[in-house]
């Protein structure tokens, strides 16, 4: 109603009171059940094992529609000592929906909206449940807030019917291991039974952890699950139950993920597309499990979202599983630590397209001890490992120490680690890179940094530049010029001596110009002459031969 507002209230008599209803509508047949209620009404229920809304049917058509800035809140205390819900889920609901075998089951809450339980600290609460037992489909439409103090926002149980679930508004939950904030399911027999997920708002646990369960579709028999975030979703996923699985990740606002998200045995495609972000932190792992599996980056990849250790482990199954990371986009470790890791030792790399890597390096002392990815000690450099690698990147390089001296380092510091990969795999690049006769380098004083590649790896090579090598070119020129002009000195210094002589004898006439006792005199010689040297100097790191000038003219 637009003009009135009206509330139903169902208060508990102490606090073990419990199976209230705030509004329960039921059709034992095949009838259809619609609850409607209307805008800025509000429903408040309190017990344990209470509803909210109860609509039900056993082969009609059943909606439940909260207007906007409605409100559905139900406060149970935590005693689950009894139960007398309609069917046969136990716990507390803020809207429970189900159907037997119904066309379509289906939950709307409108923009301003709020579906809420509260305080139930056993964790057996669910603000929306949403169930159809047959072969029709499930749809759940969020444009509000809709949480649970210790359960899951969202759960929804379809057999062979599709189940759609769309939210442009903010959805929490526990995020436990078994209670995901939406936590979806349903029976898969010949491709049926496939699930949607689509998300324009927010997704998170009540604690905002980046390692809670945001979504999960974990049981047993799943049809395919297709997620698609325009929004902000944090937290991992567990798909292990589905057949298949879609992730399109197409937000700037992000997936935020840590801990372990598991795909299925099936066909996985993971898609961050040019303007999504896909940010990791801690030790996260993405296991794509068997079957054929798909990583494609357009976007950002973000490695370290926060400070600390950041590692990206891409892991597939034990059985026939390939799994292939494209990239387009943006790979970025680049947080001012050295700490961070990509682990995908059984992944195939593709660069294609604008493919860029950005790394921490220290550029300094000491880290040619990095032999390999991760470091077997200490970091120096963020780093990658993967299976394989093709196609063409640019490897940015971020220095730690860009205040610090350079270092020579010939046994270099590994950076990208694989079993088979071209040396045209990776070009350095970036606004601290250029061009030297010996090739793309990051100039630090008489030392620069060249990537280097030695069977099939990339490392970070501390080197002499140009000016270093040319030193001893510039010394030999210096020695000829010395002996070309000395001799001249030589011959001034024996005429001086000869007059000096002459005079104190009195037996030789003296040249008045030279003579220093009574006036003064100016000596000079002219010399003209041209050096030149043609010469080279080569230099072997890693199996690469550095190739330096040295002659001069």
């Amino acid at each position: 109603n637009n003009h009135y507002h009206y509330s139903v209230n169902v208060y508990a008599s102490s606090s073990t009171a419990a199976n209230n209803k705030g509004i329960g509508a039921v059709a034992l047949g095949s009838g259809n059940v619609s609850v409607t209620t209307g805008n800025n009404n509000r429903i408040y229920v309190e017990g344990d094992n209470s509803v909210g809304v109860v609509a039900a049917s056993n082969t009609g058509r059943v909606a439940v529609d909260i207007g906007y800035y409605g409100e559905v809140v139900v406060t149970p205390y935590g005693n689950l000592s009894v139960n007398n819900n309609p069917g046969s889920y136990a716990g507390t609901f803020g809207i429970y929906a189900s159907a037997t075998d119904a066309p379509d089951v289906y939950v709307h809450t409108r923009y301003g909206s709020a579906v809420y339980v509260a305080n139930d600290n056993l964790g057996n609460s669910t603000a929306i449940y949403a169930q159809n037992g047959g072969n029709g489909t499930v749809h759940v439409f969020t444009e509000g807030y809709v949480g649970s103090h210790n359960g899951s926002a969202i759960v929804t149980r379809a057999t062979t019917g599709d189940t759609y679930v769309a939210n442009t508004g903010r959805v929490y939950g526990s995020g436990t291991s078994d209670h995901a904030v939406i936590d979806v399911a349903s029976t898969d027999t010949g491709g049926n039974g496939n699930i949607t997920i689509t998300n324009y708002g927010l997704v998170e646990s009540n604690s905002g952890s980046a390692s809670a369960l945001a979504i999960a579709a974990n049981t047993a028999g799943t049809g395919n699950v297709t997620i698609d975030n325009y929004g902000r979703i944090v937290g991992r996923f567990d798909l292990s139950g589905a057949g298949n699985s879609t992730v399109t990740n197409t937000s700037s606002q992000s997936w935020h993920t840590s801990g372990t998200t598991t795909f299925t045995d099936g066909t996985d495609t993971l898609t961050n597309t040019s303007t999504g972000l896909i940010a990791t932190s801690g030790t996260t792992t993405f296991d794509f499990g068997n079957g054929t599996n798909t990583f494609v980056n357009a976007g950002t990849l973000h490695v370290g979202e926060v400070a600390g250790t950041s590692v990206l482990n891409i892991v597939d199954g034990p059985g026939a599983a390939t799994t292939t990371l494209q990239n387009s986009g943006l790979i970025t470790m680049v947080d001012g630590e050295t700490n961070d890791s990509v682990i995908a030792s059984t992944t195939d790399f593709v660069g294609t397209g604008n493919s860029k890597v950005s790394i921490d390096a220290y550029l300094g002392n000491g880290a040619d001890t990095q032999t390999a990815c991760p470091s077997p000690g200490i970091q120096y450099a963020d780093c990658m490992k993967l299976q394989t690698a093709s196609g063409s990147s640019l490897l940015t390089v971020n220095d730690t120490n860009a205040a610090g001296a350079g270092t020579l380092n010939l046994t270099g510091t590994m950076v990208i680690q694989t079993s088979g990969a071209p040396a045209t795999a990776f070009t350095l690049s970036g606004p601290n890179v250029v061009s030297t006769p010996q090739g793309l380098a990051i100039p630090k004083g008489f030392i620069q940094y060249q990537l280097l590649y030695q069977n099939n790896n990339f490392y970070l090579a501390g080197v002499p530049s140009s000016a270093a090598v040319e030193l001893n070119g510039l010394m030999a020129g210096v020695q000829t010029l010395w002996h070309a002009t000395a001799d001249g000195w030589n011959e001034r210094t024996a005429d001086i001596r000869h007059d000096y002589a002459a005079n104190e004898r009195g037996d030789a006439p003296v040249p008045a110009a030279a003579n220093t006792i009574n006036g003064f005199s100016l000596w000079g010689k002219l010399y003209y002459g041209q050096l030149s040297r043609d010469s080279h100097e080569t230099l072997s790191v890693l199996g690469n031969t550095l190739s330096y000038d040295t002659g001069y003219s």
